[in-house]
């Protein structure tokens, strides 16, 4: 049975606080400072189940005020759900500075940004003016002005930024492509753990909810 509760207690770079009543259980997750020694209590990310129901609602939490993330009929994909947006909050591990330095310092050199993007995040992850599903993608406008965006597996346009100059769309690639090769990685490890069978259409919710799009 899946509780995907379970595998968040077990990360050492989150806190957990646990409220139930008779008819609803709350769950909410911090963020440990680096040091391990302190939580960052201003934002959290919180589940609230009925328990009749089994009917789940995810909040961002920023001091104290809940802003509606989405809600789920269905209590599986409910927790995928939640563990998935914890993860696109508290993840520790983030895209490189010295990477975003890099693609800020080549202008609007498409042949060096794609080598940079593809040492980087890999091939499977981004395209340049060329629309590929799965990945994220740019649309160029005019000389020196493109929009993002992501092309899902559905064939769905997904807008990520619009009007950007080419140097600062770079960087933005190499952002979201990071991201969506951590959901990759992420999504399948859950999938293995539960042995899970997901259809495109969830992959593709869940990965929009990582990406925060």
């Amino acid at each position: 049975m899946m509780n995907v509760l379970e595998l968040l207690k077990k990360d050492p770079n989150l806190f957990i606080v646990e409220n139930d009543n008779q008819s609803l259980k709350e769950v909410s997750v911090y963020q440990k400072n680096y040091d391990k020694d302190n939580v960052y209590f201003d934002m959290s990310i919180r589940c609230k189940t009925d328990i009749v129901n089994k009917k789940m609602r995810l909040y961002e939490v920023q001091r104290n005020k809940e802003f509606l993330i989405g809600q789920y009929a269905d209590s599986e994909f409910g927790q995928l759900a939640f563990y998935i947006v914890v993860y696109s909050y508290f993840n520790q591990d983030k895209p490189s500075n010295s990477v975003r330095k890099m693609l800020r310092n080549i202008g609007e050199d498409v042949n060096k940004a794609n080598k940079i993007l593809e040492d980087h995040i890999g091939k499977n992850y981004f395209s340049l003016y060329r629309k590929e599903i799965g990945k994220i993608n740019i649309d160029k406008i005019n000389d020196d002005r493109c929009d993002v965006f992501y092309l899902s597996l559905e064939n769905n346009i997904i807008p990520i930024v619009r009007n950007k100059r080419l140097t600062s769309a770079f960087v933005i690639i190499y952002n979201y492509g990071f991201y969506l090769k951590q959901f990759d990685s992420l999504i399948k490890k859950i999938i293995s753990h539960y042995n899970l069978k997901l259809k495109k259409e969830e992959t593709e919710e869940l990965k929009r909810l990582y990406l925060k799009k």
